[in-house]
């Protein structure tokens, strides 16, 4: 079973920065995004996380 997503748990400025490397080498990231700040969530947009609500 080869892996495809990895959940971000802290989708600040680290785990954009992770999601983003992850994303180059083909994985998909996610990451609950309730409840986060506007400024989290425009860096997962940056780190293309996708919002699993």
């Amino acid at each position: 079973m080869q892996i495809q997503t990895v959940g971000i748990l802290s989708p600040g400025d680290m785990g954009q920065a992770i999601a983003a490397v992850l994303n180059q080498n083909g994985l998909k990231t996610i990451a609950a995004l309730d409840d986060r700040s506007q400024r989290t969530r425009q860096l997962s947009t940056i780190g293309n996380i996708q919002d699993v609500f």
